[in-house]
């Protein structure tokens, strides 16, 4: 029995990210949480319960603002909730390090970071 549980264990949380991971339908626009990142060479979105990192592409420069400290220093990471579009998955930004890309068409929220962001979070409407 003790070796059950953590089989078990490991099956749920593949599930559940497999469940998240399925809701990623490329060229669909879509709502998604997640932490934005922006440093030097770093323009990412780490969606809320998946482990993939994807290049930013900005069709609006709110989430620029979101990082941008008051004296005018852009860098920085932010909890954001947004609606874009993700490309099929392949090599993206600085050198393809990026499993997709998503293209930002709305930023809906942006915050602090939260400390946990792991779990699948439901961004839907």
């Amino acid at each position: 029995m003790r070796i059950a549980r953590p089989i078990v264990l490991v099956s749920t949380l593949a599930a559940i990210a497999c469940g998240a991971a399925s809701r990623i339908h490329s060229g669909v626009p879509s709502k998604f949480c997640g932490h934005y990142e922006n440093r030097f060479e770093v323009d990412s979105f780490r969606p809320c319960g998946l482990d993939e990192r994807w290049w930013v592409n900005h069709e609006t420069d709110a989430l620029i603002r979101a990082v941008t400290a008051p004296d005018g220093r852009i860098g920085g990471e932010a909890y954001v909730e947004l609606e874009g579009h993700v490309g099929e998955r392949g090599s993206y930004g600085h050198l393809g390090a990026y499993d997709r890309q998503l293209t930002v068409q709305k930023v809906l929220r942006a915050q602090e970071p939260r400390k946990a962001c792991s779990e699948p979070v439901d961004c839907g409407d």
